[in-house]
């Protein structure tokens, strides 16, 4: 490479294919569409556990095989933790989907390292969960 042939400091600098846009722009709308559905889910189980929470927590607390005094509050604490783990997973996909599309619009790279950083983070946390119940189901295999 010569000294007057430059590498783009931005993959905008250089004439940018159309299809990689469009494709940018495809996975941020599909994972809008996904946090969307996740957090309606989310409201739903929060809106079905304050309707009948305590009847389901109960019911659930008979069939545990450890009987325990403290079992009720401990479940509710799972319940919690659980939500906003999950809420967090999905905030990660949120925002990685948002910076995604502002910076494909913006033509700002800054705002698409962004975007990426954010869908690492998210599928880190996605394999560990997915390692956890992997695990969690060999487990059961040698019971």
């Amino acid at each position: 490479m010569s000294m007057t042939e430059q590498e783009p400091d931005s993959i905008f600098d250089a004439d940018t294919d159309p299809e990689l846009e469009q494709q940018l722009l495809a996975i941020s709308k599909w994972a809008r569409l996904i946090t969307v559905i996740g957090f309606s889910m989310g409201a739903f189980a929060v809106a079905i556990m304050l309707a009948s929470g305590a009847a389901i927590l109960k019911a659930f607390e008979s069939i545990l095989p450890v009987k325990a005094e403290g079992t009720y509050g401990a479940l509710i604490v799972v319940f919690f933790i659980f939500f906003f783990i999950t809420a967090t997973v999905l905030y990660f996909l949120y925002k990685a989907a948002s910076c995604l599309k502002a910076g494909v619009l913006q033509k700002d790279t800054t705002l698409l390292a962004e975007g990426f950083s954010n869908f690492h983070r998210f599928f880190i946390v996605m394999a560990i969960f997915s390692g956890i119940t992997l695990l969690a189901n060999i487990s059961t295999l040698f019971q």
